[in-house]
């Protein structure tokens, strides 16, 4: 009878404690999530934009409906050599590529440098140079970059490159960070 007592009392304890531990259980809870929204309150959340380094121009993608006269880049580059010179000193020389699903675009642009700008300052009148598909059609981009960058450093070999305005540059590129010839 003692044992049946004993278990009654400590079923009404258990149930009398069950009310106080889901209200302890909310108190808490609640508490918590204030203390969280007051750590997220105290933290000031900002959108910056930032530039870092220097401002490039971008170079115009070339017009979709690009004829080609030359039939190779040494071609391109000699008809440049010999066309219109820069009106100013140019500091750099940037060659890169234009690719859609059908065309292989090579450019090359004149840059100069001033307070952390960098800005095209000579774009000859065949700036582009559409780049035949049987140069380019079984190769990933890193191989035609690879390829054109082997026959531009061909034509820097050239006696016309040699009396060209080209040398007057301190460097030419190619995507920005493969030089292919420099002072």
């Amino acid at each position: 009878m003692h044992d049946q007592a004993l278990n009654l009392e400590i079923l009404q304890l258990n149930t009398m404690n069950f009310p106080n531990s889901i209200l302890i259980l909310w108190i808490s809870i609640f508490i918590i999530s204030c203390n969280q929204n007051a750590d997220m309150a105290s933290k000031k959340i900002t959108k910056e934009r930032v530039a870092i380094g220097e401002t490039i121009e971008d170079v115009v993608p070339p017009p979709t409906n690009l004829k080609t006269t030359f039939k190779t880049v040494q071609d391109w580059l000699l008809g440049i050599c010999n066309a219109e010179k820069p009106s100013k000193n140019i500091g750099l020389y940037s060659l890169g590529l234009f690719e859609s699903q059908n065309d292989c675009v090579l450019f090359l642009v004149g840059l100069n440098k001033s307070d952390n700008k960098t800005t095209v300052d000579f774009k000859p009148s065949n700036m582009y140079y559409k780049v035949p598909e049987t140069e380019y059609k079984d190769l990933d981009r890193e191989q035609r970059i690879h390829k054109l960058t082997a026959q531009i450093k061909d034509f820097t070999t050239t006696r016309k490159f040699e009396s060209s305005f080209l040398v007057d540059a301190d460097s030419i590129v190619m995507e920005g960070k493969t030089v292919i010839w420099s002072k």
